[in-house]
């Protein structure tokens, strides 16, 4: 493998992880303003620019980590990676 195509796959990992937390932290905030600011899921959605019905499954997926009825982000790779080491 050339240093050239070495570095371009390492770089695009490490966008790609880049654009994972930016997309966690847009959720987040987006949610937490609609919970904490009062702001409705269509008024919040439309000032995105995105669709209503994402923005409540972005909701529901944040209330159901902190309920802990799902796996958060970190824990989902961590299980994905530990599935690996066993195969």
């Amino acid at each position: 493998m050339s240093d050239n195509n070495y570095y371009s796959k390492r770089c695009q990992k490490w966008k790609n992880a880049v654009i994972e937390i930016i997309r966690k932290i847009l959720k987040e905030r987006t949610v937490s303003q609609i919970n904490d600011q009062g702001y409705s899921v269509p008024e919040a959605a439309k000032s995105l620019g995105i669709r209503t019905n994402l923005l409540y499954r972005w909701k529901q997926q944040i209330e159901d980590q902190q309920r802990g009825k799902s796996l958060a982000e970190d824990e989902r790779e961590e299980l994905k990676r530990l599935r690996k080491e066993i195969k």
